[in-house]
This record gives structure tokens, sequence and C-alpha cells, in this order.
């Protein structure tokens, strides 16, 4: 049953309501042995014995959070500092960006961790992180994530991995971009040129370079 003497600590935190829905706490930390690992039993009612001392020792709290990141609400301030224990919460879920200082925003190791589960928490990454290189990763784990970068931020190379992973990313290229030949010519290898030579000028489309590309990316057209 649940021990309603044990806090649910995520109101001190920067979270967003979506994050931790209602039923996030039975999914965290109820106990309950029907079809669960002996293991993974007994580390529930090791939580839900309430003893601080739990959330104090970095090698219990590393197994905690390797488990499920969430756990990190419940980590000693410091321990919640620590880059390990971070990292370890990150990588099982991004959602545990909510519950670790600010500072680790600005930490590049962390937030690809993070984006691996949740490509959304690129949102949340320091603006000392958007250089172009990071920028492409992010928006290869989501190729939204071109929403969260500044105009003067999406460079090329930015469109056309953000469309590689997302054709749908198309719709938030400026028309200039569909006007310039070579631009079009790389943004054929990344997605239909079917689709591509159905929005560009028909100047762009006539253009034999750009129809040396597409072709060559789709005899059949």
């Amino acid at each position: 049953a649940r021990d309603d003497s044990f806090p649910a600590p995520w109101d001190d935190f920067d979270v967003d309501p979506e994050v931790i829905p209602s039923f996030v706490w039975d999914a965290t930390f109820k106990v309950s042995s029907d079809n669960m690992p002996q293991e993974t039993y007994q580390t529930r009612r090791l939580m839900l014995s309430n003893k601080r001392s739990v959330w104090s020792d970095k090698e219990t709290v590393l197994r905690l959070v390797k488990q499920n990141g969430l756990h990190l609400s419940c980590v000693d301030d410091e321990l919640r500092n620590n880059r390990d224990v971070v990292l370890a919460a990150v990588t099982n879920t991004g959602h545990a960006i909510h519950f670790c200082p600010k500072s680790f925003r600005s930490d590049e190791e962390i937030m690809i961790a993070a984006m691996q589960t949740v490509p959304s928490t690129f949102k949340y990454a320091s603006a000392s992180l958007h250089v172009e290189e990071f920028i492409i990763k992010a928006v290869g784990f989501s190729g939204r994530n071109i929403e969260h970068v500044s105009r003067s931020d999406r460079t090329n190379r930015v469109y056309l991995q953000a469309i590689k992973q997302d054709t749908g990313v198309i719709e938030c290229l400026p028309r200039y971009k569909l006007e310039s030949v070579s631009f079009v010519e790389k943004l054929i290898s990344v997605a239909p040129p079917e689709l591509i030579l159905g929005m560009v000028p028909v100047s762009v489309r006539k253009n034999i370079d750009v129809v040396t590309a597409a072709v060559i990316e789709d005899p059949l057209l």
C-alpha cells in the first residue's frame, strides 16, 4: 500500500504539469510484488522506508536513479548536485532534467543524454549550448526541436538535418531557401524529390542541376 508519509517533492522544482501526471506516484513508488522482480520489489520497499540515509548514499542513489530517473526528485541536495547522479538519472529519462540544478542545462553530455530518451528536453538547454553542432544533434533526435532554435541559428545544415529526421519540418523553411538552387539540390538528398519539386518555383524545378539531383535520388521521376 502507498505510504502517505512519504513526500511527493516535485512541487519544489521547475516541472511542466504534463511531465508528472497524477498516476506517476503509483508508477514510481507503489509497492507491489505482483509481476515485479524481487530486486525491484526490495528497492521500492527501501525507498518507502522514508529514511533520509537512503537518499544521501551515492551508491544507493545511483542504483535508484538508474532504475527510474524521476527518483532524482527525492535525492539529498548534495547528491542532486553530483554530476554522476544527474547523468545516470537523465540517461534513464530525460524528464529528470527538471529535478537537477539548472546549471546542468549547460552541460552538453547531460543534455544529449536527456534528449536520447526525451527529445523535447532540448528546449531546456542553456543558450550557451546553442551552437551549430549541438543544434544539429538536437534536431537529429527530433526535427521539431528546430522550433526552439532562433532563426539566426537555423543554418542550412540545421535545416537539412531536421528535415532528414522529420520531413514535416519543410513547412518551417523560409521561402528564400526554396528559391536557392544549391540548397534545393541538398534538400532533395534528404527528402522525397517529388515533394520538393512540387514546392519550389518553376525556375528552380527546371534547373538542370536540380533535375539531375532529383533523378539520381529517384530514377522513376
